[in-house]
Formats: structure tokens, C-alpha cells, sequence
């Protein structure tokens, strides 16, 4: 039988990646189509998004109680298979504040609706979406390991067709005054530490320019 869930919606309620993103030049395609590489982005310097920086002193000892409950939260992600909520509240609590990157495969797979507005997006005449902003909703691991982020699909000409992949940027934090913003104090107290989240996708070989796993 399973057991009855606390709600999460408090590590949706953290992550966001404040202003969006500044949206790179569209790629240009490769001299020799052969030779094409696999589609990369530039990384946004923003600002407004990137995480504060943690405390130098050294945390308390003994965990207090909100580390707890953050704590518990997140291992029941990992009792209902959520392995990128998981991994990425376990990286806050590790407090190291390094960037951590995803495999977007399984997300793409498993968000139809993120692959049908990239889609809309990208064209052979437009084949760089640029940094869109986009909310995982439901019941899922998407939604409580990013909550909103910014993606980004971009193509690129090569012998036989188009490179393709997808691209998604995240600062995983919690705002002061949002609901369950108070998770914002173990960074304060040295117990956590915000961080980027850099995704992509494998590169995809396509008739034409299309984000779908």
C-alpha cells in the first residue's frame, strides 16, 4: 500500500531561475556540412539568476529541524522513482554550489508538451528557439526538480539532414517571502548552497529541424 505523499510543491515553489536567460546570436552553419558539430550554446551570464553564494562559516553540528524535513522531502522523491528531484535536493544540502548537469532525454520523452512548443518554435528558416521560458507542471519529477526553467532547442545543417538538441538552464533556489521560501535559510546558515542546473539532450540526426526524443 502506498504510503500517504507530504505534499511537495515546496521544491517547485524554490526553484526558479529568476529573469530570463539573454538569448545567444542564431548559429551559423558549418562551413563543410560533413564536418557539422554537435549544437552547443552559449551559457547566460544572468545576473538576476545566479545563485547567491553560501556562507564561509562552517554550518552547526547537528542538523536543525527545517534540514530535516527538507531531508525527508527529498528522499521520499527517491521512494517515488523522482531521481532528478532527488539528486538535485541532495546537491543543495551538499552545499557545495557547483553546477550540476542533466541528461534531458528522459525529461523530453516524458514531456510531450515541452517537445510540442519547442516544435512550434523551430524551422529550417528559424533554427535556434532561443531561451524559452517554460513551467513543468503535474505530478512529476520534472516538476519538483526545476519547476520553471529556461530551454532552448537549436539545429544545425549537416549531410543528410539536421543536428539537433535541446538545451535547459536553472538556478535551483528558494526566494524569500514564496511559499516555503524559509528552505532559503540553510543557505544561510551554511547547510545548503544554491546552484546552476545545465541541461541537454543527445544530438539527434533529423529529416528536418524537430526537438522530439
Amino acid at each position: 500500500m502506498r504510503a500517504r505523499w507530504v505534499p511537495m510543491a515546496l521544491l517547485l515553489a524554490g526553484c526558479s531561475s529568476g529573469a530570463p536567460p539573454a538569448a545567444p546570436a542564431a548559429p551559423s552553419p558549418a562551413a563543410s556540412p560533413a564536418a557539422s558539430p554537435a549544437p552547443q550554446v552559449t551559457r547566460p551570464a544572468d545576473v538576476a539568476a545566479a545563485p547567491r553564494p553560501a556562507p564561509t562559516r562552517r554550518p552547526p553540528a547537528l542538523p536543525d529541524a527545517l534540514q530535516l524535513q527538507f531531508t525527508v522531502l527529498v528522499d521520499g522523491c527517491l521512494t517515488r522513482g523522482w531521481t532528478l528531484c532527488h539528486e538535485l535536493g541532495t546537491h543543495y544540502l551538499d552545499a557545495t554550489g557547483t553546477t550540476l548537469d542533466v541528461d534531458l532525454d528522459p525529461v523530453l520523452a516524458r514531456t510531450p508538451a515541452l517537445v510540442t512548443r519547442l516544435r512550434s518554435a523551430l524551422s529550417a528558416r528559424h533554427p535556434d528557439t532561443g531561451w524559452l521560458p517554460w513551467d513543468f507542471t503535474g505530478d512529476t519529477d520534472a516538476h519538483f526538480a526545476f519547476g520553471h526553467a529556461w530551454v532552448r532547442t537549436v539545429a544545425r545543417p549537416t549531410a543528410g539532414g539536421w543536428l539537433v538538441r535541446t538545451f535547459l538552464d536553472d538556478t535551483y533556489d528558494f526566494d524569500a517571502g514564496a511559499a516555503f521560501g524559509s528552505f532559503g535559510r540553510l543557505v544561510d546558515e551554511g547547510r545548503a548552497a544554491e546552484f546552476r542546473v545545465h541541461g541537454a539532450s543527445s544530438t539527434r540526426l533529423r529529416s528536418v529541424p524537430d526537438p522530439g526524443p
